[in-house]
């Protein structure tokens, strides 16, 4: 660093700090906050690769230094866009992207040692719980029989396209707002300004490095196929129509008195959420871990449905994050990267009304994308209300299906979502008021 700041290159004031805090950390080895000021600083000193390389050493060891600091510092918040402050008490990696990745694999590292430690003292594993890794480990072995011709699973030709009639239980009104198509200049006047929806063509390749030869998704198996994910098994239609759907809208009552479910309660020796406290009940989709590669694979060939859900492209690595590119549109826009995922369906499917709290760019690689979008005045007509919130239970089977029954997560509720099932219109036309709200339809693609 100091070389680099008599070339001018880097900041000399960067150079002091950073040797401020190393004297700092001999006398106090186990402070959490100099460690992390000092790790994000080197790791933001691109022109010195060996800063670098120190900044990424330290991030990935702070969950083996300070966990309870990793633990903070790797989930999604402000302390993402904010530098630590030792004065004010702030933990924070200043918008530095990299050192996210950094401290999420160094959780990652942690978690591998601890199941190692497991296995090294003979500790015997539950059969009915479930481990991320070994999880992993059977995913690859239910890939590898895609390749077996003797099994008789069909195969998947190409992704499934949405059915030519299909019923979806949508918006009856049009809101008068509509969903603009603007240009890049005028991005951040008609829309960021103005809280409004828009779609601006032509534009998604601008946030990528240009790649030659290379499908969307294909550019990321390439870059990092071995790292680990979590997919889902979206819910099947249910009737021919139908869309398959990443949360069910069950009634409680009669959701918990089904058998498998009841069994799922037994087992965990938890009681079932009253009617009286929770009408409905938001079911979702099962979840399984394994590598990028391997749930491509299976979404392009296994005949069922697969879904990848908001994966950060911190955990895909500072190789995939190299990949990302800014648009001076968004640079002049004055927004920032927060937390760039991925998404990937096999086909067509849907999920509820819900809402989220930053600002969302939908960049559209590949394939069609529809969003419905109404006013935050329309949560009455829309039925958000607390429900219980459970997630169904997976196996995957010898001959490669994955068989989703009963449940893995029973104890939390939920105000986030709306009680409409929109994949359901015959569920959706129980509520008188939804006939009132006017939304905004959306289509990229």
């Amino acid at each position: 660093l100091y070389g680099a700041s008599l070339k001018g290159s880097v900041d000399f004031a960067q150079c002091e700090r950073a040797f401020q805090l190393e004297r700092d950390l001999l006398f106090a080895p186990g402070d959490c906050f100099h460690i992390v000021e000092l790790a994000v600083l080197l790791r933001g000193a691109t022109k010195v690769p060996a800063a670098i390389a120190e900044g990424s050493r330290l991030l990935r060891g702070l969950p083996f230094d300070c966990l309870a600091e990793a633990e903070k510092l790797s989930g999604l918040g402000k302390h993402w866009l904010e530098a630590t402050n030792r004065t004010a008490g702030i933990y924070g990696l200043a918008s530095n992207l990299y050192s996210v990745a950094d401290i999420r694999q160094g959780i990652r590292d942690a978690s591998y040692v601890a199941w190692d430690q497991n296995v090294a003292k003979g500790q015997k594993i539950d059969s009915k719980e479930r481990w991320g890794h070994v999880d992993v480990f059977q995913a690859a072995v239910s890939v590898n029989r895609l390749q077996d011709e003797s099994l008789t699973i069909a195969k998947r030709q190409k992704c499934k396209q949405l059915p030519k009639q299909h019923t979806l239980a949508k918006p009856s009104i049009e809101d008068e707002l509509k969903c603009l198509k603007v240009s890049p200049d005028q991005f951040a006047r008609k829309c960021l300004q103005q809280h409004r929806p828009c779609i601006l063509s032509g534009q998604a390749n601008s946030f990528l490095r240009q790649r030659d030869g290379t499908s969307s998704l294909d550019r990321w198996v390439k870059l990092a196929g071995n790292a680990s994910i979590r997919v889902s098994f979206p819910f099947p239609p249910t009737f021919s129509e139908g869309i398959a759907s990443l949360n069910n809208i069950e009634e409680t009552t009669a959701y918990f008195q089904r058998e498998e479910v009841h069994r799922s309660l037994e087992e965990k020796n938890m009681e079932a959420p009253t009617s009286s406290e929770f009408p409905w009940t938001l079911v979702r989709p099962a979840q399984w871990n394994m590598r990028l590669s391997d749930a491509v694979t299976w979404a392009r060939s296994h005949p069922q449905d697969i879904y990848m859900n908001q994966q950060m492209l911190a955990d895909l690595g500072g190789i995939a994050l190299n990949e990302l590119n800014l648009p001076q549109w968004v640079v002049a826009a004055g927004l920032r990267l927060l937390s760039p995922s991925l998404w990937f369906a096999s086909g067509a499917v849907v999920t509820g009304y819900h809402y989220d709290g930053p600002e969302n760019l939908l960049v559209q690689l590949e394939g069609d994308k529809e969003v419905i979008l109404l006013r935050p005045s329309a949560m009455e007509n829309l039925y958000y209300m607390a429900t219980a919130d459970v997630e169904a239970d997976v196996r995957l089977q010898d001959d490669g299906s994955a068989r989703v029954a009963g449940l893995r997560v029973v104890n939390r509720s939920t105000s986030g979502h709306s009680v409409i099932d929109v994949a359901n219109a015959q569920q959706a036309a129980q509520f008188p008021l939804y006939a009132q709200a006017a939304g905004v339809n959306c289509k990229v693609g």
